[in-house]
C-alpha cells in the first residue's frame, strides 16, 4: 500500500526506520522502492555507539560495533540521548560518529515513559549547555528536545 501511494501522489523520497534485525532485508527493500523511482531513506535507532552502553544498558539487540559496518544497511541514525552515564563528551562523541558514517543524524533527548531508563535532569542541563550550541546549526544533525518537536505525538502545551 506505501509503494501504491508514494506512485499515486508522485512521491519521490521516503523515509523508514527499521530495526537491526532486519538488516538483510533492507538492501531488496531499497530496490523494490527505487525500481519505482522512489529513494527510500532508512534510518536505524542505534542510540548510541557505545557498544556496551547500548547492548547491556539499553538493551537494543545491535550486536554490530563496527559504525562502518552499520553503515552498509542504514542511511539515518537515531541517537538517545540525556540518560545516566552520558556525558557531554559521550554525546559528543557519539554525534561525531553519526556524522561521520551517516547521511544524517537525529538526536533524540531522553522523556520520561513506561520504560525503567529515565532522563537524567543533570546530563539533559550537559547536552543543552555543552552538546546542543555545538550542533544545533549543522544541517546534517536533528535535535528532539521534546519528542514532539516534529510536531507528530501528544502535545503538552
Amino acid at each position: 500500500m506505501i509503494k501504491d501511494i508514494c506512485v499515486n501522489k508522485k512521491i519521490k523520497k521516503i523515509h523508514f526506520e527499521c530495526h537491526w534485525i532486519h538488516k538483510d532485508e533492507v538492501k531488496e527493500f531499497k530496490k523494490e522502492f527505487m525500481d519505482l523511482g522512489v529513494e527510500p531513506v532508512i534510518r536505524l535507532g542505534l542510540e548510541t555507539f557505545d557498544y556496551d552502553f547500548r547492548e547491556n544498558y539499553l538493551v537494543k539487540g545491535i550486536d554490530e560495533k563496527n559504525p562502518k559496518i552499520i553503515a552498509e544497511y542504514f542511511d539515518e541514525i537515531n541517537l538517545l540521548q540525556g540518560i545516566e552515564g552520558q556525558t557531554a563528551e559521550s554525546m559528543i562523541w557519539d554525534i561525531e560518529m553519526g556524522l561521520k558514517h551517516f547521511k544524517r543524524v537525529y538526536v533524540n533527548i531522553m522523556t520520561e515513559n513506561k520504560m525503567p531508563i529515565k532522563p537524567d535532569k543533570m546530563v539533559i542541563e550537559q547536552f543543552r549547555t555543552k552538546v546542543y550550541p555545538r550542533f544545533k546549526d549543522n544541517d546534517k544533525v536533528d535535535i528532539l528536545l521534546e519528542n514532539t518537536d516534529f510536531g507528530v505525538g501528544e502535545n503538552k502545551c
